[in-house]
């Protein structure tokens, strides 16, 4: 992620994002990453990273990264409580 990152900033790549809104399939398809990194994160695994990382992949405006990862964290981690308790 840190070589993506270095690079847009470089402009050796286009990085400079500016969405904050997707259209349908690339928001089909950062739905279905950030439900592989909310399972990561039940089982101890960060997800702040490779959310960053499909941001910029996205075209989205880095500065959104945060609160959509913390929005991602909230909705997995209510999930894997109720099945931790159920056990």
């Amino acid at each position: 992620m840190i070589k993506i990152i270095l690079a847009g900033k470089l402009q050796l790549i286009p990085s400079s994002g500016h969405l904050t809104g997707l259209p349908l399939l690339k928001l089909c398809l950062g739905a279905v990453a950030l439900f592989v990194f909310g399972a990561l994160n039940n089982i101890g695994i960060g997800s702040y990273a490779p959310t960053m990382a499909t941001v910029y992949a996205l075209g989205i405006d880095p500065k959104v990264a945060f609160p959509i990862m913390v929005g991602g964290c909230t909705f997995s981690c209510a999930i894997g409580a109720m099945e931790f308790i159920r056990l």
